[in-house]
């Protein structure tokens, strides 16, 4: 938020890399302390962030690798290890929205993603809980990450997030329960995440009041209220591309490292004894 106050200030290109938390647990993929790049870009829009993404993760793969491909080990779904060549430097990456994403590889289709009892119902057939869901949005989500993520080996734009868990995302105006985000997925991992953003302020109210809503039913990872960047909205801000990636991800697969800990200054790791 402080960063797109800026934007609002008349600050037309921003960004901050620094180390943040968010304690959701530890996996070779996954570290609670890790290092944010973030970044807003005032009069662009999802397109541009598209543009400079493909650009800034292909230079960094040649800064790393001395060419835009690299070789990851992938293992499939049956346990078979393959080593796949991975292409940052043919442009554009491919665009997949999220829907069709899930209706290809868990064969969801999207109108039973329509209401919740029809996407719960759904989820129950491919064997997916659905306890801790209480939105459609969530649901999608959870599909995608189960069933479309394994297969985005080749750097892969996911694009067309539900609003639920988009709130900081412009809707898209042919279809107002979808926004204009993505997120980046090369070697099966998400690599970076990407908005349109929001510059009206009522829309943005809106959508606060509906995260608090869902904190209040339980959802901790729900946006709280921000009144100094609803304030900020109204003296106005410009359409503006935002951009947020994981540092160590990334070095982790352009190194071939086969877990986030070898990419990290004294990671948090297991006492000896």
């Amino acid at each position: 938020m402080p960063l797109k106050r800026l934007i609002v200030g008349g600050f037309e290109k921003v960004y901050e890399i620094g180390r943040v938390f968010r304690n959701e647990g530890v996996s070779s993929r996954h570290n609670p302390e890790f290092t944010l790049l973030e970044l807003y870009q005032a009069y662009t829009n999802l397109e541009g962030m598209m543009d400079l993404v493909e650009k800034m993760y292909t230079a960094a793969c040649v800064a790393v690798n001395g060419e835009p491909n690299f070789t990851v080990k992938h293992v499939s779904e049956s346990g078979e290890i393959t080593h796949e060549v991975i292409d940052m430097g043919i442009w554009p990456w491919k665009r997949l929205p999220i829907l069709e994403g899930i209706r290809q590889y868990a064969g969801v289709q999207p109108e039973e993603l329509s209401n919740l009892d029809s996407a719960k119902a759904a989820c129950a057939r491919v064997g997916i809980p659905t306890e801790k869901e209480n939105t459609v949005g969530g649901i999608i989500e959870k599909l995608h990450e189960v069933f479309t993520q394994p297969h985005l080996i080749q750097p892969t734009f996911v694009t067309d997030f539900p609003l639920e868990t988009s709130p900081l995302a412009k809707k898209r105006t042919d279809n107002p329960a979808l926004t204009r985000r993505f997120e980046i997925y090369a070697a099966a991992q998400e690599l970076g995440n990407a908005f349109s953003e929001i510059n009206d302020p009522g829309d943005q109210r809106e959508r606060f009041e509906n995260q608090v809503s869902q904190r209040a039913a339980g959802d901790e990872e729900a946006h709280p209220m921000d009144e100094d960047f609803i304030r900020a909205l109204e003296y106005g801000m410009p359409p503006t591309g935002g951009f947020g990636g994981g540092i160590d991800r990334l070095a982790m697969i352009l190194s071939g490292a086969e877990s986030i800990r070898d990419v990290i200054l004294f990671p948090l790791m297991r006492p000896e004894k």
